[in-house]
């Protein structure tokens, strides 16, 4: 009874093979690892802008240039500091992808022919344990059960969380964005704040935005490290490197920008910034 349970199980976990489709299941090869065919590429523009707004319609990129502001820098430095990494890294994003917009393949294969059949387990390794650390630190018990069914709907059939996600918060930024302005009738010196770096600090503004963008692209490489993971979803190229653009660079500078005139009109309201 029990050998017949254990051998239930193993073959309900065990990944099916479809030779018709040349889907061959070996230690090198399965269903997810071949390039995908075209009856899986759905994803067009708007569908990669959902999955790259879940990086810029967030509360850390909308704080993100009160950080530097608080360094001393200007407004206009700190934007800078926003606008540069941003053009990397999106320049970057569509770079490290182009093998799966070509040949359809994800991150997994495309570390092959760098790394070796065998090595190329290590970078693999490591970005597993790098979701692991990073899913612990934001998620929770209840969060892990809500989100558990998600895992079982196929990516290329994963889109309408993408909008709902992306169109609920650029929403509620835009609402915010709108309330305070018209409440504070303006905005409060912080946005006409010149360069106040300490004396005593001990970089001056070109080690203070050099360290800034530094600290935005290390934010973001990981998210560019597997991104033939989903590019190889795209319908044509065309549609992945719009989505990507218009978010990642021009949406991820506007959220920055908003979220930096909201904190300006919030300091007329309430008197200074928390």
């Amino acid at each position: 009874m029990a050998n017949k349970t254990a051998r239930r199980i193993k073959e309900a976990l065990a990944l099916k093979s479809d030779k018709s489709r040349h889907e061959e299941v070996s230690a090198w090869s399965n269903r997810d690892l071949i390039p995908l065919p075209p009856s899986r590429r759905t994803w067009g523009w708007f569908n990669f802008f959902g999955s790259w707004s879940l990086s810029s319609l967030n509360v850390a990129t909308w704080q993100t240039p009160n950080t530097f502001l608080t360094q001393g820098l200007s407004v206009g430095q700190a934007m800078a500091v926003i606008v540069v990494p941003r053009a990397l890294c999106c320049f970057f994003a569509i770079l490290v992808a182009w093998c799966g917009l070509t040949w359809h393949i994800g991150f997994t294969v495309q570390n092959r022919y760098t790394w070796g059949f065998r090595a190329s387990f290590i970078p693999l390794l490591q970005r597993i344990l790098l979701n692991f650390t990073w899913t612990a630190l934001q998620c929770f018990t209840v969060f892990w059960v809500v989100s558990l069914p998600f895992l079982f709907i196929r990516p290329e059939r994963f889109k309408k969380p993408f909008f709902v996600s992306s169109v609920a918060c650029g929403a509620a930024m835009v609402t915010l964005l709108a309330w305070s302005v018209v409440v504070a009738r303006g905005v409060g010196p912080v946005f006409y704040q010149g360069e106040k770096v300490p004396s005593s600090s001990r970089w001056n503004v070109s080690w203070l935005m050099m360290a800034g963008i530094n600290q935005a692209i290390g934010g973001k490489a990981a998210g560019m490290t597997n991104s033939s993971d989903f590019s190889r979803y795209a319908k044509n190229k065309r549609d992945y490197i719009v989505g990507t653009v218009s978010v990642y660079w021009v949406t991820g500078v506007l959220v920055c920008l908003g979220g930096l005139v909201t904190t300006a009109a919030c300091q007329k309201i309430y008197g200074q910034i928390y």
